[in-house]
C-alpha cells in the first residue's frame, strides 16, 4: 500500500489533491495521512476524504493526525503546503511583511517569491521546513518530497543543498497560464500542444500550437485587446518586447522584473493596485451546503477529479514506472480503442523549484528540459527569476545559523534595487538595513534561528525508524 503524507492538509490543497490521488487507479489502494495543527480543519478534510472513499467503495484508507512524526513514518511520498505563524495570504504575519516595506516605499503585490517580503517569509518558514526535512531523513529516507510551500526557490535551494531527500518543488503556473491562453483565443485546451522552459514562477511558453498551426500570431494580437489588457497589462507588455508569454500572473511578474514597480506612475499605468491584506481567510468547507431544515450537509467528493497539479501525476509515475511529462503537452488525436496519452509525454523529467531533474532522482543541477531558452529570455530570467532566492555569500545555507547580518544582506536582492541608478528614489540597500527584522528567539515574527546542520541520523533496519 502506497503511503502518502500530506503536511498542512487542512489547507485548500488537502481536499483537491486527495481527490486527484483517488481518481488514479494505481493510487486507489493508498493510505492518505493527513496532518495539520488545526484539529477542526483536519477533521473536516478527513471526513470529506473518508466519505468519498466509502461512496466509491475504494480500498484506500485515510488517517488524520496532528503528530507529524506519525504521518511521516514509513511514507512513500510527502507533500508539504504549510504556512508558518499565520495564513499564507491573510492576517499576521503576512500583513506585516507587506506593510513594513510599504512604509519605506517598497510596494509589493504578492511577496511570496522575491523581494523583502519573500525573504521575511523564508526566515519564518524555513526553520520549520528544515526541521521537517531532517525528520524525513530519519523516518522516511526513501520518500519522494513534493513541496508546494513558498518561497519555493529559496526553500528548494535549501533542501537541495542541505538534505539527502529526493525532492522537488511544484506550482501550477504552466498549467494555469496555458489554459488561460487557450481560452483567450477560443481553442479547446485538449487540442493544444505546448512546451515551456525556465524555472518555477518564471517560465516562458516557447511553443503553443494546435496541430501544425502556430498559435502565437493569434496571441500577439491580444497585445492591443482591451478586454485582455484589463488584467494582463504586464504579461502582454512582456510578450510585446520578448516575443513569448510567461507564466504566473501580471501581479506576480511585475515583482520579478525591474520594469513595472519603480514609481507610482508605473504602478498606475500597469494597473498594479496596492495589496490589501484581509484579516481573515476563507476556510475550506466552512460554507458548505445545508438541507431543507438548514442543517449542514457533510460534503463528499465526486470522482474522477483531476486538479491539473503535477504532484499526483508524479506519484503515479513513480508507482507505475510510466513516464509523466510536466513541461509539455502534446495533443494526439484519439484512435479507436486507444486512450489518449494526456500528459504522459517525455521520459524521466519533472518540474522543480530551482531544478527540473530526472524523475528517478528528483535532484540535481538547474536545467530547462522543456526546451531551449533563447538568450534574451535567459537574460530576462537573470533579471527576474534569478532573484527568486536571496544570495548572501555562500548561498541560502549560510542563513542556517540565523545570522541577522546575513539575513539583512539577503533582503536587498530585489528587482527594485535599480531604483537609485534610474533616479527612482532611495536605493534599497540602506533602506533595508533600517527595515530588516531584528532577531526574536523563538518568535516567528522575527529572524528565527535555524537549526544548525548536523550529521544525518542513521535509519533503523529497513531504512525506517520504527520508534
Amino acid at each position: 500500500m502506497t503511503k502518502i503524507a500530506m503536511i498542512g492538509a487542512g489547507s485548500h490543497f488537502g481536499p483537491p489533491l486527495s481527490m486527484d490521488i483517488l481518481s488514479r487507479q494505481p493510487l486507489q489502494d493508498c493510505e492518505i495521512r493527513l496532518c495539520d495543527l488545526h484539529e477542526e480543519r483536519l477533521e473536516r478534510v478527513r471526513g470529506f476524504v473518508q466519505r468519498t472513499i466509502e461512496k466509491y467503495d475504494l480500498p484506500a484508507k485515510v488517517i488524520a493526525t496532528t503528530d507529524r512524526r506519525v504521518a511521516l513514518r514509513g511514507a512513500d511520498f510527502v507533500t508539504t503546503f504549510i504556512s508558518v505563524g499565520g495564513g499564507a495570504q491573510y492576517g499576521f504575519p503576512f500583513s506585516a511583511e507587506m506593510e513594513i516595506p510599504r512604509k519605506y516605499g517598497v510596494e509589493q503585490s504578492v511577496g511570496d517569491t522575491v523581494g523583502v517580503a519573500a525573504v521575511f517569509r523564508f526566515l519564518r518558514t524555513a526553520p520549520i521546513q528544515h526541521r521537517m526535512i531532517r525528520e524525513m531523513e530519519t523516518l522516511c529516507p526513501d520518500a519522494v518530497v513534493l513541496n508546494h510551500t513558498n518561497p519555493m526557490a529559496m526553500l528548494s535551494w535549501l533542501h537541495l543543498t542541505d538534505s539527502s531527500m529526493r525532492y522537488t518543488g511544484l506550482c501550477h503556473g504552466v498549467q494555469g497560464t496555458t489554459q488561460r491562453m487557450a481560452r483567450w483565443i477560443g481553442v479547446p485546451y485538449e487540442e493544444i500542444s505546448f512546451s515551456a522552459a525556465g524555472i518555477n514562477h518564471l517560465s516562458w511558453i516557447m511553443e503553443f500550437r494546435r496541430g501544425k498551426e502556430d498559435l502565437y500570431p493569434r496571441l500577439r494580437e491580444l497585445v492591443e485587446n482591451e478586454e485582455v489588457r484589463a488584467t494582463e497589462k504586464v504579461r502582454l507588455e512582456l510578450l510585446k518586447h520578448f516575443g513569448y508569454f510567461c507564466t504566473e500572473s501580471s501581479v506576480h511578474d511585475s515583482e520579478y522584473m525591474p520594469y513595472f514597480r519603480r514609481t507610482p506612475e508605473l504602478l498606475a499605468r500597469f494597473g498594479l493596485e496596492p495589496r490589501q491584506v484581509p484579516a481573515q481567510g476563507r476556510v475550506w468547507g466552512s460554507q458548505g451546503k445545508v438541507d431543507a431544515e438548514g442543517k449542514p450537509v457533510p460534503p463528499v467528493g465526486t470522482l474522477p477529479r483531476l486538479t491539473g497539479e503535477y504532484t499526483p501525476g508524479i506519484m503515479e509515475a513513480v508507482v507505475t514506472n510510466v513516464p509523466y511529462y510536466v513541461l509539455r503537452q502534446r495533443h494526439e488525436p484519439r484512435r479507436p480503442g486507444i486512450e489518449p496519452p494526456g500528459q504522459l509525454l517525455r521520459r524521466g523529467e519533472v518540474r522543480g523549484g530551482c531544478a527540473r531533474p530526472p524523475l528517478d532522482a528528483l535532484r540535481g543541477p538547474a536545467a530547462s528540459p522543456g526546451g531551449h531558452l533563447p538568450d534574451q529570455h535567459r537574460r530576462a530570467g537573470a533579471i527576474g527569476a534569478g532573484r527568486a532566492a536571496p544570495r548572501p555569500r555562500g548561498g541560502v545555507p549560510r542563513l542556517l545559523p540565523g545570522s541577522p547580518r546575513v539575513g539583512r544582506a539577503a533582503a536587498p536582492q530585489d528587482p527594485r534595487d535599480v531604483r537609485g541608478a534610474l533616479g527612482g528614489g532611495e536605493a534599497p540597500a540602506p533602506l533595508v538595513r533600517r527595515i530588516a527584522p531584528r532577531p526574536a528567539t523563538g518568535d516567528v515574527r522575527g529572524l528565527m534561528p535555524f537549526p544548525s546542520p548536523r550529521p544525518r541520523p542513521p535509519a533503523a533496519a529497513g531504512g525506517v525508524d520504527r520508534a
